[in-house]
């Protein structure tokens, strides 16, 4: 027979009612606290990070603070005074009702623009062969004085299709050299006269005989720059006179140049010679 295996056996103590001793567990750590920690570090690492490139971008650009953003968006733009360029004002000027005055005070008077100016004219029927005076009135309906030279009034005379008379093709020695101080709302009224007789090219000397024979006429005041040897429109204006009867007016603005005001009137057959009775 073979040898019986026998149990071995514990020669040490042994504790009542229990089992073989056992190693104790490990308790396990929760991880959620270091992770919070770990991801607060980062997002302040970023937040400085975003913070310094702001920081250095707005250095780059110029300091520029919120107050100055708003005030920069709110202010109204700068709009530019129309009589800057009406009256030619220079830097540091201002317009004034008695003329320009500069940045030492002196006050100079400027031309009239054109624009400013209105215009009318009357006549009244006149004998044939006399002079016919044809009553202009010139008004400053600008904010300043100004000055005002009557050569710039130029006077055409027409009758259907013929120009009769024609002041921008005269010399520059028969244009009238007057200048007016024309307040704002002033007005000035004068007489600006054509001979009655009919001239050659519109301003040359008096054709032979060249009294107007009665008849319907237009005259027609412009007021713009004096051009001496200019061409007129006075055949065109004659063509527009249409059937307009005696002391007829009319005011329009003409493109290119100031205003103009037209009058028709009437040129009047002399009278027969009375013959003396014979005794």
């Amino acid at each position: 027979m073979s040898p019986r295996q026998t149990r071995p056996t514990s020669t040490g103590p042994r504790t009542p009612g229990r089992g073989p001793s056992r190693q104790p567990r490990k308790k396990r750590r929760n991880p959620w606290p270091r992770r919070i920690i770990t991801g607060s570090g980062l997002l302040a690492v970023v937040a400085v990070l975003v913070w310094g490139a702001v920081a250095a971008i707005g250095a780059l650009a110029g300091s520029r603070t919120p107050e100055d953003a708003q005030s920069a968006q709110s202010a109204p733009p700068v709009e530019r005074d129309p009589a800057s360029d009406l009256y030619g004002l220079a830097a540091g000027e201002e317009l004034t009702a008695d003329g320009i005055v500069d940045a030492t005070g002196s006050v100079r008077v400027p031309d009239c623009p054109v624009s400013v100016l209105s215009l009318d004219a009357q006549a009244s029927a006149t004998q044939a062969g006399s002079p016919v005076p044809i009553t202009t009135t010139i008004r400053n309906q600008g904010r300043s004085a100004c000055l005002l030279s009557l050569d710039r009034a130029g006077l055409t005379v027409t009758t259907g299709d013929l120009l009769v008379f024609d002041s921008s093709r005269c010399e520059d020695g028969a244009a009238d050299p007057t200048r007016l101080l024309l307040d704002p709302g002033a007005e000035w009224t004068g007489p600006v006269s054509w001979d009655g007789t009919v001239h050659d090219s519109g301003c040359g000397a008096a054709s032979s005989g060249a009294a107007a024979e009665p008849g319907t006429y237009r005259a027609s005041i412009i007021l713009g720059q004096r051009t001496s040897g200019a061409s007129s429109g006075g055949a065109d204006a004659a063509q527009s006179t249409g059937t307009a009867g005696p002391g007829a007016q009319g005011q329009r603005e003409t493109s290119g140049a100031g205003p103009e005001a037209s009058v028709v009137f009437e040129l009047l057959p002399a009278p027969a010679p009375v013959e003396s009775a014979q005794s």
